[in-house]
């Protein structure tokens, strides 16, 4: 374990790396707390495009009333009302949810908004929490309408008077976590071009190379590398969880344990990311003109600055072939309630990104010891 040992050395003896890899992550979500700040008791208003018109669509429009003042409009009208600000987030209920639902087929409700404060995240937090619970029912009494209402209207009945208590509040903390966590996201992906960092120097000084020409072999090397790097970026997610529970108060609302095995699953990913990087470049200015081309792309795309409802959706589909969106979604889904089983397809695809990433730079270093 040489290279893991000086690996770690030659990190953590120079201070002011340890408190940059802290004082920024934490410096933008001071700031994005700052720039958040706002009257959460706004009250919501939401324009509901109902295409549906059914029982169901009915009940889960009342139940969104508890929450917000509701607009019914025209699918047409969506685009001028939130550009004018008479309404914050819109809701389209396509025609057949309902039987899509009762009939335990999979169906999508559409939310589109454009506003700059989080104040739509209750309205989602709200969507997800009924669906969820619609859909459990749902499961149960599979092609039996009059049971799936009846079973609908007990849990309407036990719910009404207490479950929207502080929604507003909570969602729109959980929207602002997300923010705070997305720049977590991009500063994990920047640590990772200082692990590239020092096998770019180690190149230049010609020490990698003295490296794979003695007894320790390209993927032990790689391998080593990656495991030093990996503690170090292990490290500063539990700091910054860690600061974001305890310091900001955040509860998670039982998902830390999940939030803290994603951030070490991402932390994989941008160690491998980093050496990959690494193994196509042949000096620091390479690699800074890499990772600027790279890792700000990956991090608008992936929604790690803004909801991905706010973009396109050729431009969604660009972000999946991107590390930061299956992240950010997995993040996103623990903060709405969702169980772990909703993010089993995430843990693959990031594991797959952190092998297709090792793989690589093992490649390119065999390439390069030949």
């Amino acid at each position: 374990m040489i290279i893991f040992n000086n690996n770690l050395k030659r990190i953590f003896k120079k201070p002011i790396v340890i408190l940059f890899m802290i004082l920024v992550p934490v410096g933008f979500i001071t700031l994005i707390t700052g720039l958040s700040g706002g009257d959460t008791s706004q009250k919501l208003v939401v324009g509901v495009v109902d295409n549906d018109n059914t029982e169901f669509t009915e009940r889960f429009i009342e139940n969104l009333s508890k929450t917000a003042t509701i607009k019914k409009l025209e699918k047409s009208k969506i685009q001028n009302r939130i550009l004018e600000q008479s309404i914050m987030t819109a809701i389209i209920l396509e025609k057949g949810i309902t039987d899509k639902l009762i009939n335990g087929k999979d169906f999508n409700i559409k939310t589109i908004s454009l506003d700059k404060t989080n104040l739509s995240y209750p309205i989602k937090i709200e969507i997800n929490n009924y669906l969820n619970a619609a859909k459990s029912i749902a499961e149960k009494n599979v092609g039996n309408e009059n049971k799936f209402y009846g079973s609908l209207d007990i849990y309407d009945k036990q719910i009404f008077s207490t479950k929207i208590i502080n929604t507003k509040e909570e969602g729109n903390n959980k929207g602002l976590l997300s923010q705070q966590i997305g720049f977590l996201v991009m500063s994990m992906l920047f640590m990772s071009s200082f692990a590239t960092n020092i096998i770019t120097k180690d190149k230049v000084e010609k020490t990698y190379y003295r490296v794979i020409t003695g007894p320790i072999k390209i993927s032990n090397y790689t391998i080593q590398s990656i495991l030093s790097f990996l503690v170090v970026s292990i490290v500063q997610v539990f700091l910054i969880f860690g600061f974001l529970k305890f310091v900001m108060g955040y509860g998670f609302d039982g998902g830390f344990g999940y939030m803290l095995i994603f951030g070490v699953i991402f932390s994989l990913v941008c160690v491998a990311f980093g050496v990959a990087v690494s193994s196509t470049v042949k000096d620091e200015k390479q690699l800074g003109i890499i990772i600027s081309l790279s890792i700000s792309p990956m991090c608008m795309l992936g929604g790690c600055f803004w909801p991905k409802d706010f973009m396109p959706e050729f431009l969604n589909n660009i972000g999946l072939f991107f590390p930061t969106s299956w992240i950010m979604e997995a993040f996103n889904k623990i903060l709405s309630g969702e169980g772990i089983e909703s993010v089993y397809n995430n843990i693959y695809v990031l594991l797959g990104f952190a092998v297709l990433f090792s793989l690589f730079a093992i490649w390119k270093k065999t390439d390069i010891a030949k």
